[in-house]
């Protein structure tokens, strides 16, 4: 009995490890296969937050401090430049566990062990490196500067009219390097409640306020458990060049409940149309129908209401309103897998494996409501979804299913290997489905 066990334990490893070794090697023949497609040539490795600006290293590494996360992006560049994001093909490594190590999203932690390391980014015999400097260099508020997005530095006061925005920069001088670390500090607003401050990914913290009145914005960074510097810079809000008026774009909406809208709010500010949906008040006149963030709007319960977007205060008070009807959720009667410029799908989809424009597949899911009549809404973003491949053996399937990078409203559909896949999307209990065929001619 005792041999029969073994048996099978030897049985079970070989084919576990006979499955990694073929999914490797498809992985491989993937990247050579992509990489001929796309012709890429050379492999760039870069922080998608941290900046250096200056160090003592040449060409200049990212400087990082000890257990601290980083994501980086792998690009690949064809012959006339043009870069591709290939973050999720490659595979990626460092040259020193003990200073860094990165998953296979690319996101790199450091070690406690100081100096410098490589991540690396390997895609069909290419690599492509950045170089890493882990340190342990600290800072006092006195280190922190501020930068405006011209990358001029920020003296108090700034001024700022009332209901734009602001886009500034939080630059560490430490010893051994000059750093971006507008994502690696604390910011707050003082006073809080009628001013906003949100970090974006473009390394800059946005400040903005639809109230006139002074403003203390801080930067606060951790040099370690115990230690923490802060530096503040000042901003005067004022109603001075704020053209008078806003508008409200739709001038009017009829949601149902449960359902969101946007409104978008613009303004004259220092002579230019300027969008001031993020920055203005928005107010609702009535909770119980309707509630609105920033201009989105959510249904509540039946009935109209106003929606007000507001900049100042009294005497210096501009606003505009909107109504806002939301009616009764209708019944959900289907859902619909569509192409994603909602197009009707064939009953099976063919795809060409080694061709780069007939190798992807976009979709959006529909759900259908019955009122008085259909209506339709995009609930893409909000589905959950299952492959099936007609050989479930296969280690890896003949289609991977993933939101779109740029755009969530969208579903990609990427041909791995030749194959029959069914494709299930799931929405508050209902299905659809989608046969796809791929083949490599």
């Amino acid at each position: 009995m005792s041999q029969i066990v073994k048996y099978s334990f030897f049985v079970v490893v070989l084919a576990l490890l006979s499955a990694c070794d073929s999914e490797s090697k498809f992985k491989e023949l993937d990247q050579a296969i992509k990489r001929n497609n796309l012709n890429i040539s050379t492999i760039v490795v870069e922080s998608t937050k941290n900046k250096t600006i200056t160090c003592s290293t040449d060409p200049c590494a990212t400087y990082l401090p000890t257990n601290k996360t980083e994501t980086f992006v792998a690009r690949g560049l064809t012959p006339d430049g043009q870069p591709i994001d290939i973050s999720n093909d490659v595979v990626w490594s460092t040259t020193d566990s003990s200073k860094a190590q990165v998953d296979q999203t690319g996101t790199l932690t450091t070690g406690t062990t100081l100096g410098e390391v490589d991540v690396i980014a390997s895609f069909a015999s290419i690599d492509g490196r950045a170089k890493v400097m882990v340190s342990s260099a600290t800072l006092t508020g006195n280190d922190i500067k501020f930068w405006d997005n011209t990358d001029t530095e920020l003296t108090s006061p700034q001024q700022l009219t009332m209901c734009d925005s602001f886009g500034l920069k939080a630059i560490g001088e430490f010893s051994d390097s000059t750093r971006i670390i507008t994502h690696d500090v604390s910011w707050s607003a003082n006073p809080s409640d009628n001013s906003r401050l949100t970090v974006n990914e473009s390394n800059l913290a946005v400040f903005s306020s639809h109230t006139p009145a002074g403003y203390v914005v801080q930067a606060s960074y951790q040099n370690d458990s115990t230690s923490t510097v802060s530096n503040t810079v000042d901003f005067n809000v004022v109603a001075d060049n704020f053209g008078g008026t806003i508008s409200i774009s739709p001038s009017s909406q009829t949601i149902i409940q449960d359902a969101e809208f946007q409104f978008k709010a613009s303004a004259q500010i220092l002579g230019s149309n300027k969008d001031i949906t993020n920055t203005a008040k928005w107010e609702s006149g009535e909770q119980s129908i309707a509630k609105v963030d920033k201009g989105l709007v959510t249904g509540i319960g039946e009935g109209t209401t106003n929606i007000r977007v507001t900049c100042g205060t009294d005497p210096q008070t501009v606003s505009q309103t909107a109504p806002v009807t939301v009616e009764k959720n209708p019944a959900l009667a289907r859902i619909e897998l569509r192409k994603a410029n909602n197009n009707q799908l064939e009953d099976i989809e063919e795809l060409n494996r080694l061709d780069p424009n007939n190798d992807e597949l976009e979709l959006i899911v529909i759900a259908i409501y019955i009122t008085s009549s259909e209506t339709e809404e995009d609930v893409t973003n909000e589905v959950t979804w299952t492959v099936a491949d007609s050989d479930p053996t296969n280690v890896v399937k003949s289609i991977k299913v993933e939101q779109k990078s740029d755009n969530d409203n969208i579903l990609v559909v990427t041909a791995q290997r030749d194959g029959v896949a069914v494709l299930t999307v799931k929405f508050s209990g209902l299905t659809d489905k989608l046969t796809v065929k791929v083949s490599s001619p």
